[in-house]
């Protein structure tokens, strides 16, 4: 058997021993259930790709150490989600004083739906939503049929790429 057969025997028995534990310690740290059993999922995903040498006797405390990043991860993306969120409320807010701002806004919307036509196509319907309609990722995953991770991805590209486009233009 070579090693990255065992290994992969390795995770396979883990996940069927560990799966709700994991679930259960993301689930603690991270009230949405939708999003923790995407975590856990993704512990085992990188848990699958390690290529070093897996040991059925250490193997639950890897598992818990990569949970434990991930929901690091998460956290820290979902803070600095916010304070974008919360700049770009900011910044509208005072876009929206006064003729000269409000012609700049225009401007800059005008700008950002011709940056968003570029968009491929599933891109930009998640990003409109979100941000024309204020839906949740959750309500876009929905109504889409996609995951919320999905969703979330689009959202994360969309908002990156958008950044960029303007950095540019600006």
């Amino acid at each position: 058997m070579t090693t990255e057969e065992k290994n992969n025997d390795i995770v396979v028995c883990a996940y069927r021993k560990y799966r709700q534990r994991i679930f259960n310690y993301i689930s603690c740290r991270i009230k949405d259930s939708d999003e923790a059993q995407d975590l856990a999922q993704d512990v085992f995903v990188k848990l699958l790709a390690c290529k070093r040498m897996l040991r059925e006797d250490t193997v639950r405390h890897f598992l818990y150490s990569i949970a434990r990043n991930v929901i690091t991860d998460h956290v820290r993306h979902s803070c600095r989600k916010k304070k974008v969120d919360d700049w770009l409320a900011l910044e509208a807010g005072k876009a929206a004083n006064g003729t000269e701002e409000r012609i700049y806004a225009e401007e800059l919307l005008g700008l950002e739906r011709k940056i968003l036509s570029t968009f491929p196509r599933q891109r930009r319907t998640v990003y409109a939503l979100s941000v024309y309609e204020g839906r949740t990722a959750k309500e876009i995953a929905e109504a889409l049929n996609l995951s919320r991770r999905t969703v979330e991805c689009h959202l994360f590209l969309g908002r990156r790429s958008m950044r960029e486009a303007m950095k540019a233009c600006v």
